[in-house]
């Protein structure tokens, strides 16, 4: 009697896009689609147990992905825990992490951007 069993199946629970500004990648202001992507370990190629949770920011354009956080992807979402797929700036506004909202950026972008959004709060008040 064989058993057969495997792991790293994936899938992807949608939540709908999310309007946060330029990719990292390409550069255009695109929405990012928001997803939660699970690992499982399956049973005669039938998904049983999950056991990596992956959240996941993918620009509508170029496909490119980052990961966020547990508490960035809870604050996107309000907490929601089932699938939607959602229209263009659903959800409540968020303040991005540094870590996300300067993803793939070199320590001078990253500078810069910082100086720029610095001077934007200035010319605002």
């Amino acid at each position: 009697m064989f058993i057969i069993f495997g792991f790293g199946r994936l899938t992807f629970k949608r939540y709908g896009y999310r309007d946060l500004g330029p990719c990292p990648r390409c550069g255009q202001a695109r929405p990012a689609e928001l997803m939660k992507v699970t690992t499982w370990f399956t049973l005669f190629f039938i998904p049983v147990i999950p056991y990596r949770f992956e959240y996941v920011l993918a620009c509508a354009g170029c496909g490119y992905a980052v990961k966020i956080s547990k508490v960035d992807f809870e604050a996107m979402t309000g907490g929601a825990s089932h699938g939607s797929v959602g229209s263009l700036g659903e959800g409540p506004k968020v303040e991005l992490s540094d870590e996300l909202k300067y993803a793939g950026k070199t320590p001078t972008q990253i500078q810069y951007l910082k100086y720029m959004e610095e001077r934007e709060k200035r010319n605002n008040e």
